[in-house]
């Protein structure tokens, strides 16, 4: 074999090309990869699965818990909620319930990011507190994570907080929030993501 460098340069790659490497399964023997197999490698999806829950408006009321419901997914963030890589079935997504429930088999880890956009009007003044409650399903529903968000006058606001949570096959998670206001509006376009670790 001569030097690699001795070899001319291929200017049109096509799937047909053939390059060479090492087999990392079978003893790092040398073996022929073809351009389409490796295309098709890369761009293959990745391994966990991420849904981005985008809120329509939501009006909150004094002292009811709301459970956040989401847009139907349609694959663009302007229209409605996404689910990345959904045939991996690590998680299914119930959109009009506002849940999620791990469908692997297994016990998966979740990150969970939100950017909540909250809108305090009617005047008033005093502290107003918006709290946040990660609820765990595993027959019946009950808090694991609160976090509150005091809003001191009116305007628009945008709260986020993030959290890792562990979610047992065929357990549920949900996210519900409480006002202590009846002025307080959950903005459209709302996110919530939950991925797959």
């Amino acid at each position: 074999m001569a030097k690699i460098s001795t070899y001319p340069v291929d200017s049109t790659i096509s799937d047909s090309d053939i390059v060479i490497g090492s087999d990392g399964d079978n003893a790092y023997a040398t073996k022929n990869y073809t351009v389409a197999a490796l295309s098709s490698y890369v761009q293959a999806p990745l391994k966990n699965q991420k849904v981005v829950g985008v809120t329509p408006s939501i009006a909150l009321i004094e002292g009811a818990r709301k459970t956040i419901i989401y847009n139907s997914v349609t694959g663009d963030p302007s229209t409605g909620s996404l689910n990345y890589n959904s045939s991996n079935g690590d998680i299914t997504f119930d959109n009009a319930l506002g849940e999620f429930e791990n469908t692997s088999g297994g016990d998966l880890i979740v990150r969970i990011s939100t950017t909540t956009f909250t809108t305090v009007s009617g005047g008033g003044g005093g502290s107003r507190t918006v709290s946040y409650f990660l609820q765990h399903y595993t027959g019946s529903w009950a808090d694991v994570k609160e976090v509150q968000r005091v809003k001191t006058s009116d305007g628009e606001y945008a709260d986020s907080f993030w959290s890792y949570f562990k979610l047992g096959n065929g357990e549920k998670f949900r996210i519900q929030m409480l006002t202590t206001t009846d002025l307080v509006t959950i903005g459209a376009g709302s996110q919530f993501e939950f991925d797959v670790q």
